[in-house]
């Protein structure tokens, strides 16, 4: 959102800082240069080089594109919500009435309506996007085809990125997340989420890459196929002879399946930032 903001900042200083008064057919046959430069700078805009009595819209393009950008950043932190929010998920909920219903049909359903709405207004903003870009190419110039076109997703377009910007303001503050889910759904995983850290512990002790490589995976796919713990496999199942528990102290192999210790280093840089 950052980026988006920083982008659309960017788009209204460098896009449309500019003016056009220059008379019936764009050549100030009527009108002298200096009238239109203090107009403009009244309006704290400078005047438009090599144009008719119209602005290009590849200026308004940009703006919309930027707009439909925010949007679509909108709908990936919407879509990654509505994905936690499944039934068969369940880490994340939307804030909703004591009494508010959801699926008609279907009363123990908490359908995610914000999170889906907003994921269907950002197809809107790329709608209007779109129709920016047709109104690029102007005939001979100078007619005013895109004045129909303007007068509806210029309004559109700004109200609905700050509509879709304060109800996901609304959404994230009012987010229900249910961590034991979260860990429940990890630990149904049978521990193949380490198998990295496992495959760089026995690196680290000397084994060869493609052997480690070779033999983490057979036993992550083990543990996938049989609903057996990683972990516990590696106790099992040996690496040409030896018992990892003979390659690896137990303290290293607990260490490779610390849920914390692995993502505490990404959670601190990224809120440090």
């Amino acid at each position: 959102m950052k980026r988006s903001i920083e982008r659309l900042h960017n788009v209204v200083r460098d896009e449309l800082n500019q003016g056009n008064i220059s008379g019936a057919v764009g050549v100030y046959g009527e009108l002298d240069p200096k009238v239109e430069a203090k107009a403009l700078e009244i309006l704290e805009l400078r005047p438009a080089q090599a144009e008719t009595q119209i602005l290009q819209r590849d200026r308004h393009a940009a703006l919309l594109s930027a707009i439909a950008i925010a949007g679509g950043t909108i709908e990936q932190i919407a879509r990654t919500f509505w994905e936690m929010m499944r039934s068969d998920v369940c880490e994340l909920r939307e804030p909703r009435a004591p009494e508010q219903r959801g699926s008609s049909a279907m009363a123990h359903k908490r359908n995610p309506i914000l999170t889906e709405r907003l994921m269907g207004m950002a197809r809107l903003l790329r709608g209007y996007a779109h129709a920016a870009m047709e109104n690029i190419a102007t005939p001979e110039c100078r007619d005013i085809s895109q004045s129909s076109v303007e007068r509806h997703i210029f309004p559109d377009a700004t109200s609905l990125l700050d509509y879709m910007v304060r109800k996901m303001t609304e959404l994230v503050e009012g987010l229900v997340v249910f961590s034991h889910c979260m860990l429940e759904n990890l630990e149904n995983s049978q521990g193949v989420w380490a198998s990295q850290r496992v495959r760089n512990a026995l690196m680290d002790a000397g084994i060869p890459y493609s052997e480690a490589y070779q033999y983490v995976q057979q036993l992550s796919f083990e543990a996938e196929k049989d609903r057996m713990h990683l972990k516990t496999l590696l106790t099992l199942r040996p690496l040409n002879g030896r018992y990892v528990t003979d390659i690896l102290p137990s303290e290293k192999i607990e260490e490779c399946f610390d849920v914390n210790a692995y993502i505490q280093k990404g959670i601190e840089h990224i809120f440090s930032q």
